[in-house]
């Protein structure tokens, strides 16, 4: 039981940090590290756009992202 607990945590752990890496990514502006937190066949909604793939993510986000000075995303009350 102990290792299956281990893995469970090591999971959840992983998955935090995934979520805290995806929203420091964007406010540092590293569009590269960002988009390499998705598979290549990600599909990235917004209310205004889409996009499709990994290939051209980084950009496709710089120019969103581009005409705001600094952003500040944060992520809250996970429940893995």
């Amino acid at each position: 039981m102990t290792a299956l607990a281990t893995t469970a945590e090591r999971d959840r752990t992983e998955l935090l940090d995934l979520l805290a890496r995806f929203v420091h990514c964007l406010d540092r502006r590293d569009f590269e590290g960002y988009a390499a937190l998705f598979t290549e066949d990600c599909r990235l909604s917004l209310p205004h756009a889409a996009h499709h793939g990994r290939t051209g993510l980084a950009a496709f986000v710089a120019a969103d992202l581009g005409g705001y000075a600094a952003t500040h995303h944060s992520t809250s009350d996970h429940l893995v």
